[in-house]
């Protein structure tokens, strides 16, 4: 992480916990970690109002617990979200789709 000016880090995956950015209660000990590391929350950082957009990413749940962070110079972060804002997940059958998991994308320009 010390290199991260000169080598950004995109960190990403399950963390199977709510981000203090979404539930407000300040419990989530991940979310608080990675802010700390200086990391930054892609879809926080395009969506700033949780009420509006609480960018769900598991299925039948409000729950977002999918996360795409960066740290670095050099990143310029242009779009965060779903890859399918209209997806259900594996409870709604969803034709073609095996996972009760939302994909999440991050568009970013590297300078």
């Amino acid at each position: 992480m010390n290199a991260a000016d000169t080598v950004p880090i995109i960190f990403g995956g399950d963390f199977n916990s709510i981000s203090h950015l979404d539930d407000g209660l300040g419990k989530s000990g991940h979310s608080k970690l990675m802010m700390w590391a200086g990391f930054s929350d892609t879809f926080r950082q395009i969506h700033d109002d949780k009420t509006k957009d609480p960018g769900y990413s598991i299925g039948g749940s409000s729950a977002r617990i999918d996360y795409i962070y960066y740290l670095g110079k050099g990143l310029e972060l242009h779009e965060a979200g779903p890859i399918a804002p209209n997806f259900k997940g594996k409870e709604s059958r969803t034709p073609g789709y095996p996972s009760d998991h939302l994909g999440i994308v991050a568009k970013f320009e590297v300078r």
